[in-house]
C-alpha cells in the first residue's frame, strides 16, 4: 500500500518537469530497496549510507568536471509545482492517468516479488517504474528496449565473468566498463543503457559472491515479471481515447 501510494505521488510529480520527476524516481527507487532488504537490523541506515557516500562522491564528480545536461538549469518552485500537478489530478489527463496505473503496478509488483521465491527481487517493481511512462506507445517500446537489453547484458557479461573468473578489482573495471556506455547512451538508446546496467548488476553480483548463472537468471526473471505487470496495467487501465470528431453540419 505504502509503495503504490508513493507510486502515485512520483508519476503525479512528472507534471513538474524532469527535476521534480528524478526526485520522484530517486526517492521510490530508495523506498522499494529498502524495504525489500531484510539482511540485518541496521541494514536499512547502512544502505542509506552507501547511498549517501555514493551521491557525494557522484556530487563531486560533477563539481570537479560539469558536463552539459538535457535538464532545465532551475526547477519549477513550490506554488508552480503545486500548480503543475493540480492540473493533472484526473483519469482524463495522461500524466494523472499514468499515476494511478504506476502506483497499482507497484502495488502488485512488491506484492508479487514479496511472494516468489526470487533473490533481490525487488528488481520487479524497479523495472516498472523505469519502464511505464505516461504515453502507452512509448511504454510499448520501451518494454522491448528493456527486453533486449537486459537479455544483451547479462549473456554478455556472464560468459565473461564465468570464462575469466577476475578477481574483486577486475569486477569493479568491468562493473565501470559497463557503466560508462550505458549512461552514454541513457537518453539516445535505451536498448544499449539497459545492457550496460544488466552485465553491472552481474559483475557486482560476483564481487559479493552469487554465481554469474544464478544472478543472471534472477535479474532475467525479475524483467519478466516487470514487464509482464506493465503489459497487464496497460490493457486494465488505457489511454484514454481520444475523442471523435463530429462531422460538420452542413447550414442552409
Amino acid at each position: 500500500a505504502v509503495t503504490g501510494l508513493w507510486g502515485l505521488a512520483t508519476g503525479l510529480l512528472v507534471a513538474g518537469g524532469p527535476i521534480a520527476g528524478c526526485v520522484g524516481l530517486s526517492t521510490t527507487v530508495a523506498l522499494v530497496v529498502f524495504a525489500g532488504n531484510s539482511t540485518g537490523s541496521h541494514a536499512e541506515l547502512e544502505l542509506a549510507g552507501f547511498t549517501l557516500a555514493g551521491g557525494l562522491f557522484q556530487t563531486t564528480l560533477a563539481a570537479l568536471v560539469p558536463t552539459r545536461s538535457g535538464y532545465p538549469a532551475h526547477p519549477l518552485g513550490a506554488r508552480a509545482l503545486r500548480d503543475a500537478i493540480a492540473g493533472v489530478i484526473s483519469l482524463a489527463d495522461p500524466i494523472g492517468r499514468h499515476a494511478v496505473r504506476l502506483g497499482l503496478a507497484l502495488s502488485a509488483a512488491t506484492a508479487v516479488y514479496r511472494l516468489l521465491p526470487v533473490d533481490r527481487g525487488y528488481w520487479i517493481p524497479i523495472t516498472v517504474l523505469f519502464v511505464l511512462r505516461p504515453e502507452a506507445g512509448r511504454t510499448r517500446t520501451r518494454i522491448v528496449q528493456r527486453f533486449l537489453g537486459t537479455v544483451l547484458g547479462l549473456l554478455a557479461i556472464t560468459i565473461v565473468v564465468s570464462i575469466l573468473e577476475p578477481h574483486d578489482f577486475v569486477l569493479a573495471l568491468i562493473c565501470a566498463a559497463c557503466m560508462v556506455p550505458a549512461y552514454a547512451y541513457l537518453w539516445i538508446d535505451y536498448t544499449r543503457f539497459n545492457a550496460g546496467l544488466a552485465g553491472a548488476v552481474v559483475a557486482l553480483a560476483a564481487m559479493v559472491g552469487l554465481p554469474e548463472p544464478i544472478a543472471a537468471l534472477n535479474r532475467f526473471l525479475d524483467t519478466i515479471v516487470g514487464l509482464g505487470l506493465i503489459a497487464l496495467f496497460l490493457l486494465l487501465l488505457p489511454e484514454t481515447p481520444r475523442a471523435r470528431r463530429q462531422p460538420a453540419v452542413a447550414k442552409g
